[in-house]
């Protein structure tokens, strides 16, 4: 421990970052930072959260930000106010007590929704928010929430560059090295990202809507073929579109017991119940290691019908269908059954090593009787373009374009991909938009609404009533803004041919506590190119159940023909 300790303290920001972003890296290379006394009194600790958020609402005036200090510190309210009449002005009910147990919690989410706006992230770290953020996670431990709420902080930060020997002098890029090894993708997938922005050998830089899903460590050399660009939709995100399809509900137990192993009896007290209760077929459990040893596994995904042709599969490279065999499972090279949180990180990093996975997260409502923010609002024209243009400046800062794109979209996402691809191809004498344009090599659309859904189509009263969101209203069914957009990408293709893939429902779906079912996007609206009607609902199209998946396999073929190009 000396030896790792004085290594640590001859080591400087950019050797720490290094060393973070490398795999299975000893955290005894990184200086553990001071305590302060705050880091185990609450009350201070929450002293110094409120002063600072008062000392940010002065800086700059956020009208969430004075509602948060009203509800959460009622009795700062009454002296601030003298201070600020727009305080006895305010709109809102009134104050409520939060709990104790909320209070840390709520106060990191109001820093995070106050970084929002221009120059405070640069007004935090003056006031010294690094220290107090870490003696924030020493008081609540390293449970995943706590560290879940401080990673979204400390990735908006770090997208500042002159802010990283700040990072590195209290301590966070020992914590972001402990984090990027974490199961939790949630956690994992952010902390990667931030020091990924932090690297200044690797010259990329992420912007805030922007996820590194793979490569999440350093590479000794660069190895990067293809990007691929994963957009979700409306209510979407990293974490949940993209993630694994459950192969079969969970078992049905008798008085929960699964397997031959459990006790009859003990669960029998614990149920209050009799060993005759217990139903005869309780006793064939011992059978269940014999069923299922010879099958075949059966795809829910195969098209039931196909429209149009790109030559994405050989007839060697796909196989239907496969015996439960160790030769089936070579031919893939892994088990199509392991289990997967983001299927796009995983399965694709292992499938196509030349590859680099990033994903676009971003926050999208239905409704704006739901939070709303008069900063994060105040454009509401044409959300969807305005967003768009957004993530397309971020990707290209990013390096997307420098080489062949894969694009993946679900649902709204592929909205927004016509949009990117629409406005960087009305900017091609800019050399960055015109290379994105020029290796776009294909993209995926998967339920997206090209021409609206009838689902976001409402009448006046009910608009009235449900208070749709700005992008709910721009999805409404037959739109002139989205028949011109895809009237303009079909031009879009004709002068340049890229692969365009469609996977479109045929099922519905289940909504709210009724089990309503519904179909959120029209059989008809299928879009160009290869079009392949999945027996799939929307929320289900996304997500492959294994590595044998119809929808996993045509997609890595368009990966890996786009690393041969």
């Amino acid at each position: 421990d000396h030896d790792y300790c004085h290594l640590a303290q001859l080591s400087n920001a950019d050797n720490a970052v290094a060393l973070a972003r490398s795999k299975n890296v000893d955290l005894r290379f990184f200086l553990n930072p001071s305590w302060s006394k705050s880091s185990t009194d609450k009350n201070e600790l929450i002293n110094r959260l409120r002063d600072l958020l008062h000392v940010l609402n002065r800086a700059q005036k956020h009208v969430c930000l004075k509602y948060f200090l009203n509800k959460a510190f009622p009795r700062l309210r009454d002296w601030m106010s003298i201070l600020d009449l727009e305080m006895i002005t305010l709109e809102g009910p009134p104050p409520l007590t939060i709990s104790e147990h909320t209070i840390l919690p709520m106060c990191i989410q109001s820093l995070e929704h106050h970084s929002s706006l221009s120059g405070n992230v640069q007004i935090m770290v003056q006031y010294g928010v690094l220290t107090l953020l870490m003696d924030t996670y020493r008081f609540l431990g390293s449970t995943n929430d706590a560290a879940l709420l401080l990673v979204k902080l400390i990735k908006l930060i770090a997208t500042y560059p002159e802010h990283l020997n700040d990072l590195y002098v209290t301590g966070w890029i020992g914590v972001l090295a402990k984090w990027v090894n974490d199961t939790d993708n949630r956690l994992s997938v952010p902390a990667a990202t931030v020091l990924t922005n932090m690297d200044r050998d690797c010259g990329t830089k992420l912007g805030k809507n922007l996820y590194l899903l793979h490569p999440t460590h350093r590479q000794i050399q660069e190895t990067t073929a293809v990007d691929v660009v994963l957009v979700h939709g409306l209510l979407g995100g990293i974490h949940y579109t993209w993630s694994q399809r459950q192969a079969c509900p969970e078992a049905k137990t008798f008085f929960g017991i699964t397997t031959r192993n459990d006790d009859i009896f003990v669960k029998c007290a614990m149920n209050n119940s009799s060993i005759g209760d217990i139903p005869c077929t309780l006793f064939d459990l011992d059978e269940e290691d014999t069923v299922g040893s010879d099958f075949l596994h059966v795809l829910c995904d195969i098209p039931v019908s196909q429209t149009g042709s790109c030559n994405l599969i050989e007839k060697d490279d796909f196989i239907l269908s496969f015996d439960r065999n160790e030769e089936a499972f070579k031919q893939l090279g892994k088990s199509p059954m392991c289990t997967t949180l983001c299927w796009p990180k995983d399965w694709l990093s292992q499938d196509c090593e030349k590859v680099r996975v990033i994903g676009l997260n971003y926050e999208t409502k239905i409704t704006d009787w739901l939070s709303w923010c008069p900063v994060k609002d105040k454009d509401r024209k044409s959300r969807l373009r305005n967003k768009s243009k957004e993530l397309l400046s971020q990707l290209i800062e990013c390096g997307i374009g420098e080489k062949p794109i894969v694009w993946i979209s679900h649902s709204m996402g592929g909205i927004l991909v016509k949009h990117m691809l629409m406005e960087a191809w009305k900017k091609q004498e800019d050399k960055s938009f015109y290379n994105l344009i020029e290796n776009t090599n294909a993209v995926v659309f998967m339920s997206t609404p090209h021409y609206g859904s009838p689902l976001a189509t409402l009448n006046e009263a009910s608009k009235l009533l449900f208070l749709p969101s700005r992008e709910v209203q721009e999805l409404s069914y037959n739109s002139p803004t989205l028949v011109n957009l895809h009237k303009e990408f079909l031009q879009f293709l004709q002068e340049h041919p890229i692969k365009v893939v469609s996977f479109v429902e045929t099922k519905s779906m289940k909504i709210t506590p009724w089990e309503l079912e519904v179909r959120c996007v029209p059989p008809g609206d299928v879009g160009s190119g290869v079009v392949y009607e999945i027996p799939l609902g929307h929320m289900d199209i996304c997500k492959p159940i294994c590595r044998f998946s119809f929808i996993y396999q045509t997609i890595l073929q368009l990966v890996r023909s786009a690393v041969k190009e």
